[in-house]
Parts: structure tokens; sequence; C-alpha cells
């Protein structure tokens, strides 16, 4: 890994757990295992530090979409997205926290990636959903709100992980727990949908698990 990706991951986590406000270029690049001086070499300053970090994770949101086919059978690719969603999701556990706070800290910036980024992706989602409907493939559904819900369900389960594994008297993050949720989430979606997971294709095997941040 580059010091440029361990700075970024470093600064993810203190980012989150620090807020904006608290974080220090200092405990970043301790965390990171660089100096500061390499720190402002790549980043110049916290607020640009803290753009890049926002920019990265919408960029890995990109790259997913873009990563399934077209010319799947359009059950297997809402199931190959929803497994990377929950992988990019796992990777970027912090995402909730980040959003929240740059809505303070960067909101023009933030704002901005939304709109050009983010949107066009989830009305991407929203033209397949509603595709699947017209062709008969899929239930119907608000296509809209059946997104913001699997959005909601996913994300919150990692920003809340450790009051989850309070609850449950295990860790959340275990790899056994992360594997039923993923499988309980992808059950949801298949049943509202109206799909017969028997009778659709086998799923592909899983990718890697994805690098942790923190």
């Amino acid at each position: 890994m580059s010091s440029k990706d361990q700075i970024l991951n470093a600064a993810e986590f203190v980012f989150a757990e620090e807020g904006y406000g608290g974080a220090r270029i200092r405990d970043i690049a301790e965390r990171a295992g660089v100096t500061t001086a390499m720190v402002h070499y790549f980043f110049e300053s916290k607020d640009n530090l803290f753009k890049a970090v926002l920019n990265r994770i919408l960029a890995d949101l990109i790259v997913l979409a873009h990563s399934v086919q077209d010319s799947l059978p359009r059950v297997e690719r809402l199931r190959r997205y929803f497994h990377g969603f929950f992988d990019y999701a796992a990777k970027h556990r912090n995402f909730a926290r980040l959003t929240l706070m740059a809505v303070g800290a960067n909101r023009e910036h933030f704002e901005s990636l939304v709109r050009e980024f983010f949107r066009p992706q989830f009305k991407d989602g929203v033209h397949f959903i509603r595709e699947g409907i017209e062709a008969g493939e899929f239930l119907p559904v608000d296509a809209e709100q059946f997104l913001t819900a699997i959005y909601g369900m996913t994300i919150t389960y990692f920003a809340e992980s450790h009051f989850v594994s309070i609850m449950l008297g295990r860790d959340a993050m275990s790899e056994e727990l992360l594997a039923a949720r993923r499988n309980c989430l992808l059950d949801m979606i298949m049943r509202t949908l109206g799909i017969d997971q028997a009778a659709s294709p086998a799923p592909a095997s899983p990718p890697p698990a994805p690098e942790r941040t923190d």
C-alpha cells in the first residue's frame, strides 16, 4: 500500500472518531506511520485531506457501479451489485459519520460530490428497478424508496456496529455475522421483488473481503 493510501485510511478513521475539528494532522500521521511533513506534501492542509477522503469514498462507489456487466441477467446484476455495495460499506464503515460531518465542515464540497456522482448512480439504480418491473421480472415497488431503504439498512449496520455488537453480545464485524447480515439483506431484497432465488442462477464466488480502513 502506498504512503498516500495509508494516510487516507488513517484520516478516514481519525476524522470519524474525533470529528473534523478534533482531528489533528499529527494523529493521522502517527496512525499512518508517516511524518506530518509527508501528510502536508500530499494534501497541504487538513481541509484538502478531508476532501480527499470524501472523494475516495464516492469514487469507490463509481468503480463498483461500472464493475457489474450489463450483459448479465438482471437478477444476477442485482445480486452482484448488492454484494459489492455491502463490501463497499464494510470497507468504508465510517461513511455515515463522515457524511454527517461533511454537511457542517465542507458542506459545499460534499453536496457537489453528491449531486455530480452519487445522485447519478442512484438515478441509474432507480431506472434499473423500474425496467425490471416493466419487464415483469420484479414485483411493483416504489423504486426510490426501495433503494433508500437498502442504503439505510446497509450503512446503518456499520455506522452502529458497536451498538449492534452490544445488543447481540457478539462482534457485529466478525466474518460470521457479516455473512449473516449480507445474506439476510439479500434475501429481503429478493423477496420484496418477488424473485425466486432457487430458480435464479447460482451466485458467483464472493469477491475477497475488502481491506478495512480502521
